[in-house]
């Protein structure tokens, strides 16, 4: 203490306790577990660690799992920030923004060593900064008033309270459960907000909103997808006139006495570092004499000023947490620990998970749909995340959790982005934590009954189940309400969770208005399968993966023309086709080079350029007859498979396909450009190999096909490739593994 008092001269460092006159930290995702859980946990204690900032300076077990929260950047800060605000910021943040999580490094028993101390660090910062530039003139009245629609419509009140009554809530929409709530007060913490009008200016806010991950990096403000306009409306909003405006300390650094200047600055910089400012904001760890995290009253968890530990004023029950953070002795289960990211990023402020969060009734009047529809609750309100990691695919959720992707154009509230390194680790942590040790048998293979998709087409029309009713497909428009569009479900959600949902909707999400229409696992259509629900699903998922827009369901189709053309990305087509089989599947490509491949057999069959095909033999004719190419510039390939085991160059080429010459088709992938990779393996002897080949058009119409063999190879492998129009063996080695060889088909 003898060296900070001689480095702060003039100020005077007590040991007092600090008058605790000021409010605790909200830490809401704390608020939600401790309103789930009733009194204090380690679970908690866990969040408050990462979300005060605590292990910025203290080390923490790596087992303990720690979400590490850090401060916003203070570059520039002087630019950003008024400098009577930053200074009073830093003079007393609890007084200036009560509930703030910003410790007190400055609590000292006298006013005028609290003033030195915060003009010293405000020198500092405001030398490494632009000036600060007001703003000339006010907004006007309409973006006021858009700017408060907003903020009250697309999620903001989700995690700060809201301004104004929810009966003047945008797009309102009376009914039974919005009246009912209507006058329920918020009783759940807020995330404060701070006095914007004398902190920043609109230019400097507007920016903010639009790049929040910029400025904090750690993603607790998330980017909620703002257009230039609405990042200026709602700023515009925030920093309405407000009678309730504080007169704010003024701070003159134009002065040249002693307290100001080159001097002041250096002290300030001094400050900066002994306070360990760099800590939290400049993300370096702060060691130099930070104790161990110790479950004792003392230090920051004294509410005291005590050496150089801050003051949080933290309340009572957040101590007790975090003293059972600390002296617990088991590690978080991978369950608690993906419940401590959602309450660090503060998810559960939207989506309830296994009773845990979701939306409080008071704030439930100010979630509405875009549009006047009777989509009831799942047109305005979060869906639950309970089983969500059994229930999304991998990319489905780096869809929603990484790229902010929303299914439901519908709801005004929007699915905000908390940044790459903030949410990548949650898909990972949903897969592991939800996935179903007992999934229900599902075959979505499409090898068995090859044609369900024709099926699903009849299933989901309105000579069947009439799924096109309610459910837009493709961009095309439903016939009644608009929900969510299915061109992308089978992208997303899992085949099993897809089923087990069709066959009991209100189990995987109460108070749907999804119809059960397979109760006891019966069909209400008894024309396929006899009305065996299960075959039937597996056939509308078929149809799904399957589905374009030129091959609508029956009631929502919009022409008779079936011809199918590819423009931006590959098109496929399961179907019969002469020359290649009843489990053709033609794959048509924008370049004009397409091609049918024999999933029986599990080999390419046929190459065409031009027009790719006409799909109404498919869909439209009862007998399903043969499809053909819609070009007479054809290629079929040569008889046997390409890659067979022959001991010598020159034997002959084996002429058996699939099963008989050991191949078994294995399925295909998409790529995110929708080219199929198709997916088999060959079996030699003792030894299985598999193979990947992914047939690629180029821009000539030429088809390049890629093939990638691995496995444990000892017998010698030959594939037979075309090269200038002859055949040519090429051998495998047995030591490559994998080995990947291309070439290009050219007729």
């Amino acid at each position: 203490m003898h060296k900070l008092a001689t480095l702060c001269t003039g100020l005077a460092l007590g040991f007092m306790t600090f008058a605790h006159a000021q409010s605790a930290p909200i830490v809401v995702g704390f608020e939600r577990l401790y309103e789930a859980q009733g009194q204090p946990t380690a679970q908690q204690g866990r969040v408050l660690l990462g979300e005060l900032g605590c292990t910025a300076c203290h080390e923490a077990p790596e087992a303990m799992n720690i979400n590490h929260k850090r401060g916003p950047s203070l570059e520039n800060i002087g630019a950003r920030i008024h400098p009577d605000y930053l200074y009073a910021w830093i003079k007393s943040p609890h007084e200036l923004k009560p509930f703030t999580t910003m410790p007190n490094h400055l609590a000292y028993d006298t006013d005028p060593a609290q003033q030195m101390g915060a003009r010293y660090l405000t020198s500092f910062l405001l030398s490494r900064s632009e000036a600060f530039v007001p703003d000339e003139k006010e907004s006007d009245a309409a973006s006021i008033e858009r700017g408060s629609a907003l903020f009250h419509s697309i999620g903001c009140i989700a995690c700060h309270t809201p301004q104004k009554s929810p009966s003047m809530s945008h797009n309102s929409i009376e009914d039974e459960t919005t009246s009912a709530v209507t006058q329920t007060e918020v009783k759940l913490p807020s995330v404060p907000l701070p006095d914007l009008r004398a902190k920043t200016n609109r230019a400097s806010l507007t920016q903010f909103l639009l790049e929040p991950h910029a400025l904090r990096p750690s993603g607790r403000m998330p980017n909620m997808k703002l257009s230039q306009k609405e990042a200026e409306d709602i700023a515009a909003y925030l920093r309405a006139p407000n009678n309730d405006l504080k007169e704010l300390p003024k701070i003159d650094l134009t002065k040249k006495d002693s307290n100001f200047g080159k001097h002041s600055i250096q002290k300030g910089e001094k400050l900066y570092n002994l306070f360990g400012c760099v800590a939290c904001h400049d993300q370096e760890k702060w060691k130099t004499d930070a104790p161990p995290l110790i479950a004792e009253e003392k230090g920051c968890l004294s509410n005291k000023r005590v050496l150089l530990a801050p003051v949080y004023n933290l309340d009572q029950r957040q101590i007790d947490a975090i003293k059972l953070a600390l002296t617990a002795t088991d590690a978080p289960t991978p369950a608690e620990t993906l419940d401590n990211k959602l309450a660090a990023l503060n998810c559960y402020a939207c989506h309830e998970r296994n009773g845990v969060g979701g939306i409080e009734a008071g704030r439930y009047p100010f979630f509405q749909a875009t549009l006047e529809a009777d989509l009831g609750d799942e047109g305005r309100i979060p869906p639950t995340l309970t089983g969500v990691g059994a229930k999304l695919t991998e990319k489905g959720l780096r869809d929603m959790l990484v790229e902010g992707h929303g299914v439901r154009p519908y709801m005004a509230t929007r699915m905000p982005q908390f940044g790459e390194a903030q949410v990548a680790d949650l898909v990972q942590a949903f897969l592991e934590v939800d996935k179903n040790p007992n999934p229900i048998p599902t075959n979505v293979t499409g090898l068995e009954h090859h044609q369900r998709s024709r099926y699903g087409r009849t299933l989901m029309g309105t000579e069947g189940l009439g799924c096109v009713s309610c459910h837009n497909l493709h961009g095309t428009p439903s016939l009644g309400i608009p929900a969510i569009d299915l061109a992308t479900v089978t992208e997303r959600l899992q085949p099993t969770w897809f089923k087990q949902y069709l066959l009991d909707p209100a189990a995987l999400r109460p108070g749907t208005r999804m119809p059960n229409y397979f109760e006891d696992n019966k069909s209400p259509y008894t024309k396929l399968w006899k009305g065996d629900a299960g075959k039937q699903i597996e056939a509308i998922w078929i149809y799904l993966e399957q589905a374009h827009p030129g091959l609508l369901p029956v009631g929502m189709e919009q022409s008779d023309d079936y011809e199918l053309v590819p423009t931006d990305a590959p098109i496929l087509l399961r179907t019969f086709m002469e020359n290649v089989g009843a489990q053709a599947i033609t794959v048509g490509n924008p370049e004009g080079a397409h091609f049918a491949y024999d999933a029986r057999h599990a080999r390419l069959a046929l190459a065409w350029r031009g027009q790719y095909i006409d799909a109404k033999s498919t869909w439209a004719d009862r007998f399903t007859p043969f499809a053909n190419p819609l070009s007479e510039d054809q290629y079929t390939l040569p008889e046997g498979m390409p890659i067979a085991a022959i001991k010598a160059p020159q034997d002959a080429w084996p002429i058996f396909i699939g099963e008989a010459a050991g191949y078994t088709y294995k399925g295909y992938r998409l790529n995110e450009a929708g080219i199929p990779t198709f997916l088999s393996t060959l079996t030699v002897g003792d030894e299985i190999i598999s193979i990947e080949e992914t047939i690629t058009a180029n821009k000539d119409q030429s088809l390049l096909r890629s093939f990638v063999i691995s496995g444990n190879i000892h017998n010698p492998l030959y594939i037979r490739r075309l090269k200038d129009g002859k055949a040519e063996r090429l051998l495998i080695s047995p030591s490559a593994n994998p080995s990947k060889v291309q070439w290009t088909v050219s007729w």
